[in-house]
């Protein structure tokens, strides 16, 4: 759980530099890459595991279930419960 200034700290750079850099290589910021991963693994969780939603958030860092199904949904298009139900693999 790094910071963005810790980051920028570890590369001997100022916040601005380094978000800047970042943004130019990634095209995107720290926060929204961190976000993607997270997402990633929410994925895989729902798919690999028999944890609820609410614990996949949980665990994942995400304080709000909701807000972390929103998130799910609006980068997904599906929610995660739906997304859970059309890509489980059942034996």
């Amino acid at each position: 759980n790094y910071t963005a200034q810790d980051l920028a700290n570890l590369t001997n750079l100022s916040l601005s530099r380094f978000l800047h850099l970042f943004k130019q290589l990634l095209n995107k910021t720290p926060m929204a890459l961190k976000n993607e991963l997270l997402l990633e693994r929410a994925k895989s969780m729902l798919v690999d595991t028999d944890l609820s939603v609410t614990e996949i958030s949980i665990q994942l860092g995400e304080t709000d279930p909701l807000y972390f199904s929103k998130k799910f949904k609006k980068a997904f298009g599906l929610s995660p419960t739906t997304f859970r139900e059309v890509n489980k693999i059942t034996p």
